[in-house]
């Protein structure tokens, strides 16, 4: 079945010669109400599923499409394709790499901007991965640039710590999310959320509350572009919000569950220790798969609800993928231990 040139399903007419509405158009073909000019060819659905094309006279008997059933399976192709598929990885690397304040989207026009939001509707597995590449990359880059220095204990530091940073360049988004997140963090450990359990889920609550605002604020800046309707202060608030209540509990979160399970995983591994597990390769090795496994066991259950995502995500996220390096670092550290303690108990004698 070979394709009409334009991709613009012909007018359909009832009996009186009367143009029906192009929605209506494929149930009232389909129920003999209306038809085609003669020689017209029609855009149908093929028995694979796949845009195709027929006679007016085989239309009737065939699934034809509505112009808006067309142009979204166009869209559909296109964004499925190769070309569609590097376009979704790209973008969404671009849009995570800049928290969506600098998208693609924000400079296409209007057609580009409904094939960006085609592509991300279509593809959202690759879309969101890639977004989550790009967030990574670029906060891993700006964290290099700005040194990789740890958060200030005080609020203090931070006009300085701003200003050398601008000093050094514009701030990229992530750059000045990072500042800012510092600055919060900072200021909560000077209005006294200690070291303890408690006061580290405050201060990176304080963080991730502040620079989960500014993603929230990115990302409805992104989707406003690809929806193409005005940018609100009202939709800006609710972005910042949302961001800030997701960050804010999963920063706060961390912090506990980091204090807890930290403490908690180092008890078990130094009870094990005391035990003189860690002088032989196998009691080694399994004291230390434990003290993994006890970070998994609060951590995983934690990002399930935190994300509210399905328990599967969680595993995969917050486990599969990292699970061959912990294991490999456990590896490494319950052989280095006996290595250790045989090196420390040999005597002068025997070396």
């Amino acid at each position: 079945m070979a394709e009409p040139a334009k991709y613009t399903q012909p007018t359909a007419y009832d009996a009186s010669g009367q143009p029906v509405a192009p929605e209506d158009a494929p149930r009232l073909v389909a129920e003999g109400k209306a038809g085609y000019q003669k020689g017209a060819r029609v855009y149908v659905r093929n028995e694979t599923g796949q845009l195709g094309s027929v006679d007016a006279s085989e239309a009737p008997d065939q699934p034809v499409l509505s112009q808006g059933q067309l142009e979204q399976l166009l869209l559909k192709r296109d964004a499925e394709s190769t070309s569609g598929l590097v376009k979704t990885g790209a973008e969404g690397l671009v849009r995570g790499a800049t928290m969506g304040f600098a998208g693609p989207e924000q400079f296409y026009d209007a057609e580009g901007r409904r094939n960006a939001k085609a592509r991300q509707q279509y593809n959202p597995t690759l879309s969101a991965g890639s977004e989550v590449a790009g967030a990574l990359g670029a906060a891993t880059a700006a964290s290099i640039l700005s040194g990789g220095t740890a958060a200030p204990e005080a609020a203090g530091g931070i006009g300085a710590r701003l200003a050398a940073m601008g000093a050094r360049g514009a701030l990229t988004p992530f750059r000045a999310a990072a500042a800012l997140g510092e600055a919060a963090e900072g200021a909560a450990g000077a209005l006294g959320a200690g070291r303890g359990i408690v006061g580290a889920g405050l201060r990176l609550g304080a963080r991730g509350a502040v620079e989960g605002a500014a993603m929230g604020v990115g990302h409805e800046v992104s989707q406003v572009a690809l929806e193409d309707v005005p940018l609100t202060a009202e939709r800006l608030l609710a972005g910042a919000w949302d961001g800030a209540k997701m960050g804010g509990a999963f920063g706060a979160g961390l912090g506990v569950l980091g204090a807890g399970v930290g403490k908690a995983g180092r008890a078990i591994v130094g009870r094990m220790a005391e035990l003189g597990w860690d002088r032989r390769l196998p009691g080694s090795l399994v004291a230390m798969v434990i003290g993994t496994a006890v970070i998994y066991a609060f951590g995983v259950p934690w990002l399930k609800v935190t994300a509210d995502i399905p328990w599967s995500t969680a595993v995969s996220s917050g486990m599969t993928q990292f699970l061959v390096w912990d294991l490999a670092k456990a590896a490494i550290a319950g052989a280095a231990f006996p290595a250790a303690w045989w090196l420390v108990s040999r005597r002068p004698d025997d070396r």
